[in-house]
C-alpha cells in the first residue's frame, strides 16, 4: 500500500514537472515570436540604385564611369510607404555653381516596391571627375522641405572617350572597346601597360602575357641555334671567332646603301576645313536641316566630337538644335520649322 501511494505521488510530480516545462517552452516562443515579427522594417527605404543608357561607360564595385556627353538614367527601387505619399530626388554632392540636379519622382503610396527613373541628358564641364550622387527619400509630397525618411549616396566618374584618364596611351573609348578599364594602366597586372600591349597584339586582359611571351622568345632562339648548327655544320658559339679571324678579308667589299622613300599618306582636304565650316556645308547641302547622328555619320567624327561642334556653333547663333524624341535635329538659322521659328527655346 505504502508503495503504491509512493508511485502515485511521484507520476504526479512528474506530470507536474513536464506540463511546467512544456509551459515555459510556450510562453518562450510566445514572447519570441512578436519580437521577430517586430522587427521587420515597413518604413519607406531606398532598397537600389542602377544606371542604364548609352551614357554608362563601365560600372566596378567602387562606382560608375559615366560619359560626360551621353544621356544616362539612374532607376532608384524604393519600398514605399503604405500610409502616405512619398518623393524621391537626386542631385550631385557639389557647390551650389556645379550642382547637377536629377530631377525629383513621386511615389504614390502603397506595398510594392517601386522604380522610380530619373533622367540626365549631359554633364556640364564642371561636373567633370569624380562626383557623389546624393538620393534623397522625402514623407509627404510637393516640397523638399518635408521630412527626410532615408539617403544613399553612390559615387560616379564623370569622363570624356577621347580623354586617357589612366594615362598609358590609350583613349578612354578604346579602353571600353578593349575591355580593359579607363582608371588603371595596367588592367591585368602583369607589368605591361594595357597600350603596350594593344602594341604588341597581345591580350591586356590575360595577366600570363610575359609568361608567354618569354616561353616564344625562347623556342624562337632556340630554332635559330638549330638552323644555324644546319647551314653551317657548326656551334653557333664558335662564330664569332670565325667571322673575326676573317674580318681583315672585307676590307674592300663594297658598301651597299640602302634608299627609303617618303610614303607619308597626304592630308584629307576635309581635314583641313575648319570643323564649324564643315556642318555648315553638310547642312547646306541638306537643306538646312540634318539629325545630330547623321551628322557623325557624315564626317566620320565621334558622336562627343560632333556635340561639341555643334555646342560652339549654337553658342555662337549659327545654329540651332531640336530635340525630337530621342534624336536632336541639327538647323541652321533661319531653317527651323515653322513652328519653332524665332523666338524658341534652344536645346540645353
Amino acid at each position: 500500500m505504502a508503495t503504491d501511494e509512493l508511485l502515485l505521488g511521484f507520476s504526479q510530480k512528474h506530470v507536474l514537472i513536464t506540463v511546467a516545462i512544456v509551459a515555459c517552452l510556450l510562453g518562450v516562443c510566445l514572447i519570441v515570436l512578436p519580437t521577430a515579427t517586430a522587427e521587420v522594417d515597413s518604413s519607406p527605404h531606398i532598397n537600389a540604385v542602377s544606371y542604364h543608357g548609352d551614357g554608362v561607360a563601365v560600372e566596378t564595385a567602387d562606382r560608375t564611369f559615366l560619359w560626360a556627353e551621353e544621356s544616362a538614367t539612374l532607376t532608384i527601387a524604393v519600398s514605399p510607404d503604405r500610409e502616405s505619399a512619398v518623393f524621391v530626388c537626386a542631385s550631385t554632392e557639389a557647390l551650389e555653381s556645379d550642382h547637377v540636379s536629377f530631377g525629383c519622382e513621386f511615389i504614390p503610396r502603397g506595398t510594392e516596391t517601386a522604380y522610380v527613373p530619373l533622367h540626365i541628358d549631359h554633364w556640364p564641364e564642371s561636373a567633370h571627375g569624380n562626383q557623389w550622387i546624393s538620393i534623397r527619400l522625402y514623407s509627404g509630397h510637393g516640397s523638399t522641405e518635408q521630412q527626410i525618411v532615408d539617403t544613399q549616396t553612390v559615387p560616379v566618374h564623370i569622363f570624356l572617350p577621347e580623354g586617357d584618364l589612366s594615362g598609358n596611351g590609350l583613349l578612354n573609348e578604346q579602353e571600353i572597346s578593349a575591355g580593359t578599364h579607363p582608371a588603371y594602366a595596367d588592367t591585368d597586372g602583369d607589368g605591361l601597360s594595357d597600350g603596350l600591349e594593344v602594341l604588341l597584339g597581345t591580350n591586356p586582359r590575360n595577366p600570363y602575357t610575359p609568361i608567354n611571351i618569354g616561353i616564344g622568345l625562347l623556342l624562337i632562339v632556340g630554332g635559330l641555334v638549330g638552323l644555324v648548327s644546319v647551314f653551317t655544320g657548326r656551334s653557333p658559339l664558335s662564330l664569332p671567332s670565325a667571322i673575326g679571324s676573317r674580318s681583315h678579308t672585307s676590307s674592300n667589299t663594297p658598301q651597299s646603301h640602302t634608299w627609303s622613300v617618303d610614303r607619308t599618306p597626304t592630308a584629307d582636304p576635309a581635314d583641313t576645313v575648319p570643323p564649324p565650316t564643315r556642318i555648315t556645308t553638310l547642312l547646306e547641302e541638306a537643306g538646312g536641316k540634318k539629325r545630330q547622328s547623321e551628322l557623325v555619320v557624315d564626317t566620320n567624327w565621334s558622336k562627343s566630337k560632333v556635340s561639341r561642334v555643334l555646342s560652339s556653333m549654337e553658342e555662337d547663333d549659327k545654329i540651332t538644335r531640336i530635340r525630337l524624341g530621342r534624336e536632336k535635329l541639327v538647323c541652321l538659322r533661319g531653317h527651323e520649322p515653322i513652328d519653332l521659328s524665332p523666338p524658341f527655346e534652344r536645346n540645353q
